[in-house]
């Protein structure tokens, strides 16, 4: 019994000071990883992704609010070194099929967005569906806006031509944005339920929604 003792006690000490070390290691990781979310590649100046979540300050001009978002099934995430990815119901080019695992958002996994560089996503739905989609995801590239998913679950079904990822055009805008707006602009877009709202840097809110209660104008525009 001594015997087995005396070999069992540093074994069990070695296992806990390589958990010790892997966790240590792994910190020193994520810390690496995190501090590759330097700046965007278009957008507000002084905007810092790695300013978000619980690591962010008190800062407005610097935080970056578009780095996470979920809705119904469904989550995108902006990733330590940048890139954006997403996985869960309708989030695969098609609109229609699920993805089951981290998918990158890009050209690669969804065609239409060609040369351009995704800059925001955001999702919208509502529970249930009746057996049809339930989610519809809006993505913010260097060349405009981009939609996929259910239609008319955040904008008008008559903005897009299917459920398929495709480039959108409003009010006659090619780049789906207000006039005289262009990617760079965007501070933060918030995706919902029939809504999407767009914060610029320099302060001004735009809002493009099916409920007339949300768009702020008494229901006129």
């Amino acid at each position: 019994m001594m015997t087995k003792n005396y070999f069992f006690m540093p074994t069990k000490f070695t296992c806990k000071l390589t958990l010790l070390f892997a966790i240590i290691a792994f910190c020193f990781s994520a810390q690496k990883s995190f501090s590759q979310c330097a700046v965007p590649t278009v957008g507000c100046p002084n905007t810092n992704l790695a300013n978000y979540g619980s690591n962010s300050n008190n800062n407005a001009a610097t935080i970056e609010y578009d780095n996470f978002s979920s809705s119904y099934h469904s989550t995108v995430a902006r990733t330590g070194d940048g890139s954006i990815q997403l996985w869960g119901e309708d989030m695969a080019n098609d609109g229609v099929s699920n993805v089951f695992s981290p998918l990158v958002f890009n050209s690669a996994n969804y065609p239409a967005l060609g040369s351009a560089t995704p800059l925001k996503i955001g999702i919208g739905s509502n529970s249930g569906g009746g057996g049809g989609g339930v989610v519809q995801g809006i993505a913010l590239a260097t060349d405009g806006l981009y939609a996929w998913g259910a239609e008319g679950r955040v904008i008008d079904a008559a903005i897009t031509s299917s459920a398929v990822f495709q480039k959108v055009t409003v009010n006659g805008n090619a780049n789906g944005l207000p006039t005289g707006m262009v990617p760079g602009d965007v501070k933060m877009m918030f995706v919902t339920n029939q809504t999407l709202a767009i914060t610029t840097c320099s302060g001004n809110v735009w809002v493009l929604s099916l409920n007339a209660n949300v768009r702020g104008d008494g229901g006129t525009g």
